[in-house]
């Protein structure tokens, strides 16, 4: 349930990210005019079926992906024309190379008061507001996460599950790793972070506050901003849509599962949950607060509504898993037996668990600071947790629900089935011969 709950909030919350976004062109256009057509169409998308919404996915992917990877180059972009830039990190990370007007002699240069360049979080200084200031870092990185999940949603709709979903986790890690980590890198290569443009931008909800942006205008070059505010605003489409997907498939299988009202596991004859469907896309409307208040606001709100609803999901998963690895240990099942296992569990599991609660618990501890209580940002960031508490125990109370114990595991039925089904497929699939095509099946 936490899950549903939060792709509803994360399909409001990039719907008005979306709506934000066109305001780099358009500023004159009401916002509840593009909010209606983004989640008109998002519903359109998620209403012709899982068939669809995957072609969808995958033109929107085409389009970002060479985008996002064309920007990397910007790495090695100079802005200072006294200085050489033989790698981007070592211009950023270890310093510049001055040389004189001779270009004889050559020495290299540190950045200067590094230190100083942390911003002070409210006006706490030193060590302790650097740390502050880093692990407000978190709560923001969790919902730029969410979603990684989505890939065991999708496994119910996809063929031979056993091999196509480690092969999707599999794209999700390197995917993870060059587009997230390397972008973030990237991003803070660019731009000092006391670059006069990045401060003379700070609040803008559009591209002008991207650092991709500040270092293309620095570089002079007048159409790339627009690209970058356009593969920006495709993303956030994107992502709302999975949301829309992802929030209906589980509030149908929580119906399936008598966890939620019965009329949720209607489908049509097509299979799509269309009871489900409409409840969910709902939740978009809550974008529309967008009119009343600020943009910047009304996301910064859904998205910490959703970041600590996605939390509370990676939190029920990180149990089950645990309960899960203690009942295989338990029967004697070898790890190696099973299509896909995570490496260096359980203690992975156990490090992510105290991380979830940690960031779960301190997400909103910015207004028990002096002088900063803000009922609004304790609500959005506490009412999720409250809710979440609220529903195990309803489901403890009214449903006598409880976790299976080890001893009445049944981890073999049903495994018959999918050893069938992997045998029906393995007679059509092309097995790679050479090295490249080897090297690209267990990459892909």
């Amino acid at each position: 349930m936490p899950s549903s709950f939060g792709n509803i909030i994360s399909l409001a919350a990039e719907i008005t990210a979306a709506a934000i976004l066109v305001e780099y062109w358009d500023a004159t256009t009401p916002s509840w005019v593009y909010i209606t057509i983004f989640l008109v169409t998002i519903c359109a998308i998620n209403l012709t079926g899982v068939r669809w919404y995957g072609e969808a996915e995958f033109i929107f992917c085409e389009f970002q992906t060479p985008s996002e990877s064309h920007l990397y180059p910007l790495g090695s972009h100079n802005q200072d024309p006294n200085d050489v830039i033989l790698l981007p990190s070592c211009h950023q990370v270890v310093g510049h190379l001055d040389i004189d007007n001779t270009g004889n002699r050559a020495r290299l240069r540190r950045r200067a008061n590094a230190r100083s360049d942390w911003v002070p979080l409210h006006g706490i200084l030193g060590p302790v507001g650097r740390f502050l200031g880093f692990w407000t870092v978190f709560i923001q990185a969790a919902y730029s996460y969410l979603g990684v999940e989505a890939v065991a949603i999708i496994a119910g709709e996809a063929e031979n599950p056993r091999k196509t979903i480690p092969k999707a986790i599999k794209r999700v890690f390197f995917r993870i790793l060059i587009f997230y980590i390397g972008g973030v890198t990237v991003a803070g290569l660019l731009v000092p972070s006391n670059s006069p443009r990045l401060a003379s931008v700070r609040g803008h909800g559009t591209a002008q506050a991207s650092p991709f942006v500040i270092a293309i205008n620095n570089g002079g070059i007048s159409v790339l901003p627009d690209i970058v505010n356009a593969v920006i605003l495709l993303s956030a489409y994107s992502t709302g849509n999975t949301a829309l997907y992802c929030g209906s498939r589980i509030l149908h299988g929580l119906a399936c599962r008598n966890m939620a009202p019965s009329f949720f596991k209607r489908c049509t004859k097509s299979g799509l949950p269309i009871f489900a469907l409409i409840p969910t896309a709902t939740g978009g409307l809550l974008a529309f607060l967008r009119l009343n208040h600020s943009g910047a606001t009304v996301f910064h709100w859904l998205t910490r509504m959703s970041a600590v609803t996605g939390l509370c999901t990676w939190l029920s998963v990180l149990v089950s898993y645990l309960q899960f690895y203690r009942g295989m240990k338990y029967h004697g099942i070898c790890r190696n037996t099973i299509p896909y296992k995570s490496p260096f569990q359980p203690y992975l599991t156990y490090f992510g668990l105290l991380m979830v609660i940690l960031v779960i618990f301190f997400s909103g501890f910015e207004v028990f600071l002096k002088d900063n209580w803000s009922t609004s940002n304790f609500v959005t960031n506490y009412i999720t947790l409250v809710i979440y508490i609220l529903l195990f125990i309803y489901w403890k109370v009214t449903k006598r629900g409880k976790l299976v114990r080890i001893q009445e595991m049944d981890l073999i039925a049903g495994t018959k089935h999918f050893e069938l089904m992997d045998a029906h497929y393995q007679e059509n699939i092309k097995i790679p011969r050479t090295r490249l095509q080897k090297l690209w099946d267990w990459l892909l």
